[in-house]
């Protein structure tokens, strides 16, 4: 009986060496896995850092081109009343080079 009993304990003490084995290995596992997270929420941020700061570098020349595209087309279109008012015929070429259109009377 002396023999069952030195065996039930040598087992159960390698069986307490597995579990503390294992938790340790797991405990590890988890670690790592909370590093990926955090360098993968780090990486995360500063890719939505960059997207903002693209979106609006992107939104700025936007508007600024958008402004210059109208006041071009302000411009544009007083030459081309002044055209027509006073050079009717220039004014009819001008289009026809541009769209292609015919011009009919």
């Amino acid at each position: 009986m002396g023999g069952l009993l030195l065996k039930t304990h040598s087992d159960y003490k390698k069986l307490e060496r597995a579990y503390e084995a294992t938790q340790t290995s797991l405990q590890n596992q988890i670690e790592g896995m909370k590093q990926i997270q955090q360098r993968d929420a780090i990486r995360r941020e500063e890719s939505l850092d960059e997207y903002r700061k693209t979106l609006e570098e992107l939104t700025e020349n936007y508007e600024e081109n958008k402004h210059q595209l109208e006041v071009l087309k302000s411009v544009n279109r007083k030459k081309y009343v002044g055209n027509f008012t006073d050079n009717q015929d220039e004014l009819i070429e001008k289009i026809k080079t541009l769209y292609g259109f015919e011009y009919v009377k």
